[in-house]
């Protein structure tokens, strides 16, 4: 934001900007949460075996961060490395936890 002298200037100083970025990272975050959360829970009262369980939450987890990032990115005609470099981060952070994380075993 250098440079940038506006009435909202002081939002994007100091602690200014990381206040921002966490109410758009909750505005994004929160609905894929919980749209995940759902699918882990239909998946997880299936009987099907743990590994296509995992591959199907990793599945569901990475169609939902696309759809974030494409609904985030899509309307702008040059997209930055920054961009790229925080899609793939959010995305591997993602993997990592839908792999690591305990499906329930039992279907009730």
């Amino acid at each position: 934001m250098g440079g940038y002298r506006g009435q909202y200037a002081a939002l994007f100083s100091g602690w200014g900007y990381y206040a921002v970025a966490v109410m758009v990272g909750a505005l994004f975050s929160i609905p894929n949460w919980l749209l995940l959360w759902v699918c882990y829970y239909f998946i997880s009262k299936t009987t099907w075996p743990l590994i296509r369980k995992k591959i199907l939450l990793l599945t569901v987890s990475l169609l939902l961060t696309v759809i974030l990032f494409v609904f985030y990115i899509g309307g702008q005609e040059i997209i930055s490395t920054g961009d790229y470099v925080t899609a793939v981060s959010y995305m591997l952070t993602v993997t990592f936890g839908c792999l690591v994380y305990k499906v329930n075993l039992s279907s009730v």
